[in-house]
C-alpha cells in the first residue's frame, strides 16, 4: 500500500514491529538493480560509511510500486504491490493479465520471494488490497471492479465490490466474504485482528447499500463508513455497524488493542452518532477517533473539529499499550493538549491515551504532507515515513521538494524522539517533477529499519549512486541504520 497524491485519499497504515526483516544479507553496503524480469544483481554502489546498508530497485517498462510489508512472525513478511508488464522478486517473472495487476507475496529473511502471485485481469483493475497478519496467515480487504479468483472461484463485481479474504502463509484461500450493492464498496480502511480470538476487524465505505453475508445495511448516497467484526474461523460477520450524513464518511485505518477492542480513525463531513449521540462537526471534513468494543457499541469516541480540512490517516497501537496517530491537519484544531493551528499541506503526529482517546504529545511538521507510516524503535523513537510538497522544515532541516511547484510530492524519513520534540535524522531520496514516497516501513535486526517506496525518473539517497527509473515508476527497497 502506499501513499497518495494530494487530490486521492488511498488508506494508510503504521506498522509497529521488531521482527526480523531482511535479515542475513550481511553489512556489506550495496545497490541490488533488476532490468525488466530478470534476476537481481548486486553492485557496491552505496558508500560503506553512510547509514544506507544496502538498497535495491526493481522495474519494468510500465508502473512498478509496492504496498504495504507485514512481518510474517518467523523473520520474514508478506508484501502486497502493483505492476504494470513484468517482476520478479525472487520466486521466478510474474506477468500482468493487461494494465496494472496486483500481486501477493511471501518473503524470506533474505527479501527473497518464497512465493509470489498475481491478480488481476486485462481490464483496468483497482490497487492491491491492505494486508494484517493473522495467525493462520494473513488477511486481505481490497476493492474490485472486474473479476478476481483468489482460489474459491471467480468473482464478477457488481459495478465496484470490496472484498475481506484470509490467506494461508503459503497464499492459499480459507475463506473470503464479498460486500456488494448496486453503487460502490470500498475496503479503504484496512483491517485488524483481534489478539485475544482472531476474530477480523474491517473498514469499508458504501454508498446507499450494501449486502454483506446475506445481510442488508442501508446508507447515505454520499457514503457511509462501515465497521465489521468477522469471525477469525469462517468470515461469517459477528457484529457490524455504519454511520453517515450528508456528506462522505471514510475509514483510513483500524487498530486492535490487546483485550480485543479496536480503535478506528478517519475523516467525517458533517455530524456523525458512533452508538452514543450525535457529534457535530465543522464546516468541511474533520479527524475522527473512535474505539468500539467486539460488539461494536463504543467506548469513547471523537470529531476534532478543525476550521479546515483535517483526517485521521494512520493508527498503531504503541509498545506502552496506548495509541500512536497521524493526521493531516489544515487550520485550529484541539487534538486533547489544546488549540494549535495545522499550516497547509502538513501534517501531525501524536501519542494518544487508549483509555481517552486524547492526545498527551503532539508535533506538526511542516510541509509533510503524508506522515502516513510509523514504526516505534525499542527505545520510543518513532520513524514517520511518506512524503512532503513544496519546502519542508523538520527540526532546524530545510529541504526544497523537488516539484517544483507542481503539486508533487518527494519521498521522506524521519526519526523523532519518543516525546516527539526532536528529530534526531531526516532522509531524503528521489525528486523528480512527479509524485513519490516511501510506501512503508518496518524495523530489521540489529538497529536498522527497512522502507520501501517508489520512484520517477531518478532515485537520489544520500550515499549511495543516484539510480535511473527503467519505466514510469519503479519499486525501491532500502535498508538503513536507526
Amino acid at each position: 500500500m502506499a501513499h497518495v497524491p494530494p487530490q486521492r485519499l488511498w488508506p494508510f497504515v503504521l506498522a509497529i514491529t521488531g521482527c526480523n526483516l531482511f535479515a542475513g544479507l550481511g553489512e556489506e553496503r550495496i545497490v541490488v538493480d533488476r532490468r525488466g524480469a530478470g534476476e537481481w544483481t548486486a553492485a557496491p554502489e552505496c558508500d560503506p560509511a553512510s547509514d544506507v546498508v544496502w538498497l535495491r530497485t526493481l522495474g519494468d517498462f510500465g508502473w512498478d510500486e509496492p504496498g504495504q510489508i507485514v512481518p510474517d512472525g518467523t523473520g520474514g513478511y508478506f508484501l502486497q504491490g502493483r505492476f504494470d508488464g513484468s517482476v520478479d522478486l525472487g520466486s521466478g517473472p510474474i506477468t500482468t493479465a493487461g494494465g496494472l495487476d496486483f500481486y501477493l507475496a511471501h518473503l524470506d529473511a533474505d527479501g527473497q520471494a518464497r512465493w509470489t502471485k498475481r491478480y488481476g485481469t486485462a481490464g483496468p483493475d483497482e490497487i492491491g488490497p491492505w494486508i494484517s497478519a493473522h495467525p493462520d496467515g494473513f488477511v486481505i480487504c481490497g476493492t474490485n471492479k472486474t473479476q478476481l479468483d483468489f482460489g474459491g472461484g471467480p468473482h464478477t463485481a457488481n459495478g465496484i465490490d470490496a472484498y475481506v479474504a484470509l490467506m494461508s502463509r503459503q497464499g492459499e484461500l480459507i475463506w473470503e466474504r464479498w460486500l456488494e450493492g448496486p453503487a460502490e464498496e470500498r475496503c479503504w480502511g484496512g483491517t485488524a485482528v483481534d489478539p485475544t480470538t482472531g476474530d477480523v476487524y474491517a473498514g469499508v465505505l458504501f454508498k446507499g447499500e450494501v449486502t454483506v453475508d446475506g445481510q442488508s445495511y442501508v446508507g447515505e448516497a454520499a457514503g457511509d463508513a462501515m465497521v465489521l467484526r468477522l469471525d477469525g474461523a469462517d468470515g461469517s460477520v459477528e457484529a457490524a455497524r455504519h454511520w453517515g450524513d450528508v456528506g462522505q464518511d471514510h475509514i483510513n485505518r483500524l487498530a486492535a488493542l490487546s483485550d480485543g477492542t479496536v480503535v478506528v480513525t478517519g475523516y467525517t463531513e458533517g455530524s456523525v452518532d458512533f452508538g452514543s449521540g450525535t457529534l457535530p462537526g465543522g464546516p468541511g471534513s474533520d479527524a475522527f477517533l473512535v474505539r468500539f468494543r467486539p460488539d461494536l457499541t463504543p467506548v469513547w469516541g471523537h470529531v476534532f473539529a478543525s476550521t479546515g480540512p483535517a483526517q485521521g490517516v494512520g493508527l498503531a497501537v504503541s509498545k506502552d499499550g496506548d495509541l500512536v496517530w497521524t493526521a493531516k491537519v489544515d487550520g485550529m484544531v484541539d487534538l486533547g493538549t489544546g488549540p494549535v493551528m495545522g499550516l497547509a499541506d502538513s501534517g501531525a503526529v501524536a501519542r494518544v491515551s487508549a483509555d481517552t482517546g486524547l492526545a498527551t504529545d503532539v508535533a506538526f511538521l511542516s510541509g509533510y504532507n503524508g506522515p502516513v507510516w510509523l514504526a516505534e524503535t525499542s527505545d520510543g523513537s518513532l520513524l514517520l515515513a511518506g512524503s512532503y510538497l513544496y519546502d519542508i522544515s523538520v527540526g532546524g532541516t530545510s529541504k526544497v521538494s523537488g516539484g517544483g511547484g507542481n503539486s508533487q510530492a518527494d519521498p521522506v524519513l524521519v526519526k523523532l524522539s519518543p516525546d516527539l520534540q526532536t528529530v534526531d535524522w531526516v532522509q531524503f531520496a528521489a525528486e523528480s517533477k512527479k509524485w513519490e514516497s516511501f510506501g512503508g516501513v518496518a524495523l530489521a535486526e540489529e538497529d536498522t529499519v527497512i522502507v520501501v517506496g517508489h520512484f520517477y525518473e531518478q532515485l537520489d539517497i544520500e550515499g549511495c549512486s543516484l539510480r535511473t527509473s527503467v519505466g514510469e515508476s519503479d519499486t525501491m527497497l532500502m535498508k538503513r541504520k536507526l
